[in-house]
């Protein structure tokens, strides 16, 4: 979204709040950009929380614009937890934070381990923005949703860091247990270069179709099937919110059955499940 789109709907907002009783920030409402970070919310805050998401289940970050409802939801939140990296995420960033001075804006890509995108790609800032699809960050991402909850509610903190130390056990479970199965070096197809992270701890290659945020071209396509044919490519995988024509071209011509995954989905722990038991086909 440009600024002339951003300014017009800031004012739309303003304006639709004029008259009305505003509500001050209340410390149980919590806002969240993405689906995953709720669930890392509950799992450790239990229900002592009213969670908020801005991107709704099916709809994707990359053309994401909030409601005037999602950005009252917002105002009366006492925390925003963002990564600033999504696309609306850095779009709405400045104006949040200008505009909503009740509302503690945290970013949780403090000691993340962050990484660039080594093909075309059509974030601007040059960082992959899925660091939710990374064991190892998201054990940071626990941690830290834990430190703002127990300054939230301290009178709970012993429960927030069990809850917590629960879950980065559990997550570390899930890591040994791909590191068992999965053999590292193997190649798989995605469209959208979504697990970069997740490839990179377990060692894989990562061969995206997408060709800097759009359809590749035929030379593309047939470029990628000749390199998966010499990989012996086995699993080819696209994402739910972006269901393109060309992935079903080089998985007719490998002789593979595509997967749709939805690496925004709320349940994280049984999504990424589901993620390493395609990737060990």
């Amino acid at each position: 979204m440009n600024f002339f789109y951003l300014t017009i709907f800031l004012i739309s907002f303003l304006c639709s709040s004029c008259g009305e009783n505003t509500t001050k920030a209340e410390i149980n409402n919590i806002t969240v950009s993405i689906l995953p970070l709720k669930y890392f919310v509950e799992q450790i805050g239990g229900n002592d929380f009213n969670v908020n998401v801005m991107v709704p289940p099916g709809a994707s970050p990359e053309t994401f614009e909030p409601t005037t409802t999602q950005m009252k939801q917002l105002a009366n939140s006492k925390t925003f937890f963002t990564l600033n990296l999504l696309e609306f995420e850095v779009a709405y960033s400045k104006m949040i934070q200008q505009n909503f001075n009740d509302v503690d804006y945290v970013v949780l890509t403090d000691s993340l381990k962050l990484m660039r995108h080594n093909h075309n790609c059509e974030h601007s800032h040059g960082i992959d923005p899925h660091i939710w699809l990374s064991f190892e960050n998201s054990k940071i991402l626990a941690k830290q949703i834990s430190k703002r909850l127990c300054k939230l509610k301290p009178q709970n903190k012993l429960t927030y860091n069990q809850r917590t130390t629960d879950l980065i056990s559990r997550i570390c479970e899930l890591q040994d247990s791909a590191s068992k199965y999965i053999k590292p070096g193997e190649s798989f197809i995605i469209y959208h270069p979504s697990l970069s992270y997740l490839s990179e701890e377990l060692g894989l290659n990562q061969i995206a179709v997408e060709d800097d945020g759009k359809e590749p071209s035929a030379a593309n396509i047939k470029s990628l099937i000749d390199r998966s044919l010499q990989d012996s490519v086995k699993v080819v995988l696209y994402q739910k919110q972006i269901g393109e024509y060309a992935i079903y071209s080089i998985s007719d011509a490998l002789g593979i059955t595509p997967t749709e995954f939805d690496p925004l989905a709320y349940d994280w722990e049984n999504n990424m499940k589901q993620i390493i038991n395609l990737l060990m086909r």
